[in-house]
């Protein structure tokens, strides 16, 4: 994917809900993982297939900057992260994408001038355990036979989820449903060494 046109392309690709969601269809599940599904997700509610997300806050490049994002993240999990971020009086565009079972990340000075392109297994795992966090912001993914959930009383459940060939083990923490944290283990280099 390489511009906004591609994340159009992405959200228009996604077809409509082909049914609702009813809390039958979770209720075979742990009972914190059951209390987080019928929270997030109204009885009746489409099942969506896609989700477009619009974001603004701080990211940590070095230091915390100010930046602004579009993403589209689909049920079948393919996702794409378009962003701008302002460093030293410069605009830095590009986006992080996981699409067609492959990761890839691309930024740009000013949109032209490129600062970054990475590729290849490591960026695409890692793309993968971000895309199986970012479920969240369609938890209609989550109503899927292939995830496998474990309840972790009092308060947190486990939900096993593959994104393409990567699996990833989500551990979220709840009050009454309500999902106040989530983590995983997230492959990556963040100080810029080896993959790990």
């Amino acid at each position: 994917m390489r511009d906004a046109a591609d994340l159009e392309a992405l959200w228009q690709r996604a077809p409509a809900a082909s049914r609702s969601f009813v809390p039958q269809d979770v209720a075979h599940l742990p009972e914190l993982a059951r209390s987080y599904l019928t929270h997030a997700i109204a009885p009746g509610t489409p099942l969506a297939s896609a989700v477009r997300l619009r974001m603004h806050g701080s990211i940590r490049l070095k230091r915390w900057r100010r930046f602004k994002a579009v993403q589209v993240i689909t049920r079948e999990g393919s996702m794409v992260w378009r962003a701008s971020v302002r460093m030293k009086g410069a605009s830095i565009r590009g986006y992080d994408s996981f699409v067609g079972g492959k990761g890839a990340m691309q930024w740009r000075l000013f949109g032209i001038i490129p600062v970054i392109r990475e590729s290849g297994p490591d960026i695409t795992r890692s793309v993968a355990n971000r895309v199986a966090a970012e479920s969240i912001w369609l938890p209609s993914m989550l109503v899927d036979d292939a995830v496998r959930w474990r309840d972790e009383a009092p308060t947190g459940t486990h939900a096993s989820v593959s994104i393409g060939a990567y699996p990833s083990k989500l551990h979220m923490m709840l009050d009454h449903g309500h999902l106040i944290a989530l983590s995983l283990a997230r492959w990556g280099n963040p100080d810029g060494g080896v993959f790990g």
